[in-house]
């Protein structure tokens, strides 16, 4: 349901609102509620007539890019091969995985002249030299939150954090 989209759940008060207003007006001011319910909590005030249509940020014409992947393994399952093959076929130069308990062979297969860090759960793959710079410690949990790597590109060092 949370990824679900949201705006449908405001049809049923907006059909309500105009059959109360044509038929029932005593029951228009529960069907406005309603929709402001559903506007506000359910949708957190995000409708299209609502959203920031600005452009944002852009980077210059002729900026390098660097594609990066990131992708929760779920432990290697349910089909990790089918997982890998569709990061492949973006062909990224760097690849941040999650819950990457243990080591996985096809890593390897996939990525086989790649840089690699691999910490606790936490996986980085990169076409280009990288280092681990920092490992992020909870101590509510007591276990690893995260890494951070620095990966040098040809156009200078990058840090990529890869937090779960």
């Amino acid at each position: 349901v949370t990824y679900l989209p949201r705006l449908p759940w405001l049809v049923p008060s907006i059909v309500l609102s105009v059959a109360g207003w044509l038929w029932h007006r005593p029951s228009l001011w529960a069907n406005l509620l309603a929709f402001l319910l559903v506007l506000g909590p359910v949708m957190e005030f995000r409708a299209p007539w609502l959203a920031d249509t600005r452009p944002g940020p852009r980077a210059p014409a002729n900026a390098p890019a660097l594609k990066l992947v990131s992708a929760n393994v779920q432990g290697y399952k349910p089909d990790f091969p089918a997982t890998l093959e569709e990061i492949a076929r973006f062909r990224p130069d760097v690849v941040v995985i999650q819950e990457a308990r243990g080591e996985n062979p096809l890593l390897v297969r996939f990525f086989p002249d790649w840089q690699r860090v691999h910490l606790d759960y936490y996986w980085v793959g990169s076409r280009y030299p990288l280092k681990l710079k920092h490992i992020c410690q909870t101590a509510a949990f007591n276990r690893v939150a995260g890494i951070i790597v620095e990966i040098e590109t040809p156009e200078g060092p990058i840090a990529v954090a890869n937090i779960h």
